[in-house]
């Protein structure tokens, strides 16, 4: 059986409206991760949940984004998409899998906070 790199417990923090990507060096049986292996991650309200965003590196959605390059596994948002979002706290896992199912590794999950813009450009700050 594979062993992989340590499951990595680490809450994410989102900027709506900014792009943002987070990278994972991974290793299988003390090697890098191979760049064949597929990356799918989500985020949920709770384990069981609704589903909030999901990222594959075999995409339905070209919004969101997922890659393993070099035995590092990244996940991307594009500002677009991350100002879209009307949700703010969830949970999150990443797996990755070797190309014919045979392995399946758990390497990141926690929480995911999307922390809302505040501020309203084009606004009249000037209150007299």
């Amino acid at each position: 059986m594979a062993e992989g790199s340590e499951l990595q417990p680490r809450d994410l923090t989102i900027l709506a409206g900014s792009t943002w990507s987070r990278g994972w060096a991974v290793t299988v049986d003390g090697e890098a991760l191979p760049d064949t292996w597929v990356v799918r991650a989500q985020a949920r309200t709770a384990p069981g949940g609704d589903l909030l965003a999901d990222w594959s590196s075999t995409p339905t959605d070209e919004q969101l984004t997922a890659g393993n390059t070099g035995g590092v596994v990244t996940l991307g948002v594009p500002a677009e998409a991350s100002a879209a979002w009307g949700w703010t706290t969830g949970c999150y896992d990443v797996f990755v899998s070797a190309p014919d199912g045979s392995v399946r590794l758990k390497i990141a999950a926690g929480r995911i906070i999307v922390v809302p813009e505040v501020t309203e450009v084009g606004t009249d700050t000037d209150d007299g």
